[in-house]
């Protein structure tokens, strides 16, 4: 674990995952605020955005079609004073049945068995849950897109 600038963080995942975003018409906006930082693990930070954008851009979208993807972080408080890193995670694509929100974090669960693993949010789920500690939970809707949002507890060094 280290201390670590979420932004710089993110425009790395970003630039890394940049000759993939640019084969695509997917518009990435990110809400990061310049000083936020977090005592974490960065690269399962990293590995958990890009498995995100990935599965954004084999599920989301159809080929060609344009779309956006929302990525914000941001500081949150639990009732009880806890605080979190959370992250809120985007798109405006297709959308999930219910069967699919069900089923999403199976590991080999996938709707695109061409283009798909069934790998990428089961990597998530355990990264998030097992790895550090959080919970992540899932709203879709058919037509309207997806949103993921990931609350990751900070320790009191991120106080």
């Amino acid at each position: 674990m280290v201390r670590v600038n979420v932004k710089s963080l993110v425009n790395d995942v970003l630039n890394a995952m940049h000759p993939r975003l640019r084969k695509t018409k997917i518009e990435v906006i990110t809400e990061v605020d310049d000083n936020l930082a977090a005592y974490t693990v960065p690269g399962a930070i990293a590995q958990i955005l890009m498995n995100l954008i990935d599965n954004a851009i084999v599920h989301a979208f159809e080929y060609d079609n344009p779309g956006k993807i929302v990525i914000k972080f941001e500081k949150v408080k639990s009732r009880n004073g806890e605080e979190y890193l959370q992250l809120t995670f985007s798109d405006n694509g297709k959308g999930m049945d219910e069967e699919t929100k069900k089923r999403a974090f199976e590991p080999f669960y996938t709707t695109d068995k061409e283009n798909g693993t069934g790998l990428g949010l089961s990597i998530v789920y355990n990264l998030v849950v097992d790895m550090l500690g959080g919970d992540i939970e899932l709203e879709s809707e058919i037509g309207k897109g997806t949103t993921l949002r990931i609350k990751i507890p900070l320790t009191k060094k991120n106080a």
